[in-house]
């Protein structure tokens, strides 16, 4: 009789987690996370609900780690069908930072991603799909009577990024995907409706 060989151990990735408020409402996918926010507003505008106090509201740690481990660059992408096709041809949201990553970082990085204006090629490409347009339109009515901008300036304006998605502009949070290849990146998405104020 010879003895079995002992079991190899192989180092394994560290398991990432997300934090908490930026994670899809664990208790009840369908409902909004712990962060409210409208993508249109900057993120000194989010807020947390404080689940022993429901009509509380508090600011979210905007200076703590996003991810676990700590990480200096996440690439983001999402969900949602319509912002998830455009994110595929403008290019996923790189976020960066000289020290880790931070909640503030990560909402940053998405709210100036959404406030880019749509090019001449977005808008000829959206025009292919009749209606589209009038679609734009009325995104940016509702964003320039939702924002804290000047209504005619707004309207003046171009189109911006944040108008293919009509109004689905609550943040709905975030998950980490990790793919095949071990690369992983954070998938965040959007809810229909105003964000209660």
């Amino acid at each position: 009789w010879t003895p079995p060989s002992p079991p190899q151990w192989t180092p394994s990735q560290p398991t990432l987690s997300i934090h908490r408020h930026l994670c899809y409402n664990i208790m009840n996918p369908n409902a909004p996370p712990e962060l409210l926010w409208d993508v249109i507003h900057p993120p000194n505008y989010a807020r947390v609900s404080d689940p022993r106090h429901p009509r509380m509201w508090k600011k979210p740690e905007f200076d703590s780690e996003a991810v676990q481990p700590s990480v200096k660059k996440v690439w983001i992408v999402c969900d949602h069908a319509v912002l998830g096709f455009w994110i595929k041809k403008w290019g996923h949201i790189t976020v960066t930072s000289e020290k880790n990553v931070t909640i503030r970082d990560i909402l940053d990085g998405i709210f100036k991603y959404l406030r880019k204006p749509l090019t001449e090629s977005d808008i000829e490409d959206l025009n292919t799909v009749p209606g589209n347009l009038d679609s734009l339109d009325y995104a940016r009515t509702k964003r320039a009577k939702e924002s804290l901008e000047v209504d005619s300036v707004v309207l003046s304006s171009s189109y911006r990024r944040v108008d293919v998605v009509g109004t689905h502009r609550r943040f709905a949070g975030m998950r980490i995907v990790v793919y095949p290849d071990d690369t992983w990146r954070l998938h965040f998405n959007l809810l229909p409706g105003p964000v209660p104020r």
